[in-house]
């Protein structure tokens, strides 16, 4: 799929506009859909972002797709990409878990986890923000 048709399905499916109730499936649809969105950002900056190559992105992209769980993905990419595992967080006083591969260093962008969605970011940086999500980007 084309990024100009990534950007506009994620327009219409973040968007907060009112959808008459006749049309709310086609935000069932887009919810659905099962697209990557790199936020404008190329696979050389990704690449960059988590200390790899190009090809190990088509690589994560390529697991991303595939239908098994979050914990299954993240343990295959963990084991070709040679991280250090996968650990879990969560704010105080919260049920919400963040999973993400660990690389050595919180500070250091990874993949992360949460809610259905793929991130990259920093965990630590995640942490001290309050668990803001404004500071990933995200993947999928």
């Amino acid at each position: 799929m084309d990024y100009g048709m990534q950007k506009y399905l994620k327009i219409l499916n973040e968007s907060h506009v009112d959808i008459p109730e006749d049309k709310t499936y086609i935000h069932e649809a887009i919810d659905k859909l099962d697209i990557f969105e790199d936020n404008n950002m190329s696979r050389s900056e990704m690449a960059k972002r988590l200390t790899i190559n190009e090809d190990d992105v088509q690589f994560i992209f390529d697991v991303l797709a595939e239908s098994n769980n979050a914990e299954d993905k993240l343990n295959k990419i963990d084991k070709e990409l040679s991280f250090n595992g996968i650990e879990q967080v969560s704010p105080e006083n919260s049920n919400e878990v963040f999973n993400y591969l660990r690389n050595g260093d919180i500070y250091k962008d990874t993949i992360i986890y949460y809610n259905g969605k793929y991130y990259i970011g920093s965990i630590g940086s995640l942490m001290e923000s309050d668990f803001d999500l404004n500071r990933l980007s995200r993947i999928k």
